[in-house]
């Protein structure tokens, strides 16, 4: 809680989520492992979700999150931004919404291991920078990432969207791509499916 002046008199200022990530005295955390890592502490589950709401940042967040069962990252729009690599590799369900996702010099989505994962994408921007956005490599066939309403950006030559070794699946809906990095590489499945609806 914080004391705030409202109308001219002092209150506790109380958040609905103690999961806000940011640069402001209204953060209760300043990365987003950070507050990742408190809600695994506090039981973060399929049955007991927690939300970690992101709000924008000069130059963005540089780190890499590993997300678990119950951990829905939450940003506030195309302004929030994480230069690094969301991953996820243990079984349960977690989902990424309304963020900005850059490579870093590595993939910025993965799903890994042999758990029957479920990372869910949402309105999201991926830019694939400096390396392949997307690997989906867990072992399992149970293991899927369903990618929503999002928006692939390629930027270097070289590099491509995604990678998937896994037998599991990747689902792309109402999504569109652009290129201006002149990559002619194609997309990589050596296994699992590809499922594209209704995307540009």
């Amino acid at each position: 809680a914080f004391w705030v002046q409202l109308d001219g008199t002092i209150s506790n200022y109380f958040s609905l989520t103690p999961y806000i990530v940011g640069t402001d005295i209204h953060s209760e955390f300043t990365t987003v492992s950070a507050a990742v890592a408190q809600a695994i502490a506090d039981g973060a589950s399929l049955a007991n979700p927690k939300n970690i709401h992101i709000k924008p940042k000069l130059n963005g967040y540089v780190e890499n999150v590993v997300v678990v069962d119950g951990i829905n990252l939450v940003g506030q729009g195309d302004q929030t931004v994480i230069h690094g690599k969301v991953s996820m590799s243990t079984a349960g369900e977690a989902s990424i919404n309304n963020l900005t996702l850059r490579t870093n010099g590595d993939y910025c989505l993965e799903i890994t291991g042999a758990a029957a994962t479920d990372l869910t994408v949402f309105n999201c921007n991926i830019y694939a920078t400096d390396h392949t956005a997307i690997n989906q490599a867990s072992t399992s066939p149970g293991s899927i990432m369903p990618i929503n309403n999002s928006f692939y950006f390629i930027e270097a030559p070289g590099i491509t969207v995604w990678d998937m070794t896994s037998a599991g699946f990747i689902s792309q809906v109402d999504c569109s791509s652009g290129n201006i990095g002149a990559s002619t590489m194609p997309s990589n499945n050596s296994a699992g499916v590809m499922q594209i609806f209704n995307c540009l």
